[in-house]
């Protein structure tokens, strides 16, 4: 046997609601640090996984709008201010 909300949609009057209850408050786990062991699983769990963009390639067009918007820009030390 369910209990409660279950199969059950919120209206978009609740949502609403709901969304004003809860704007402006930080999340519930804001400000508390992980321990190590947590930092540690999380670190074994993403070994040995690939970038979610590795393999896909920039299309030539993007490549040639990059090109043209870094002209003057340099690398470095010493950067161009754009205004």
């Amino acid at each position: 046997m369910v209990f409660g909300f279950s199969g059950r949609k919120h209206s978009p009057e609740t949502k609403e609601k709901m969304r004003l209850a809860h704007l402006g408050k930080p999340t519930w786990n804001k400000g508390i640090p992980l321990t190590l062991e947590t930092r540690y699983k999380m670190s074994v769990v993403r070994k040995g996984r690939l970038a979610w963009n590795k393999g896909i390639t920039t299309p030539q067009e993007v490549r040639e709008k990059i090109r043209i918007a870094r002209l003057g820009v340099k690398r470095g030390k010493y950067r161009v201010r754009r205004k």
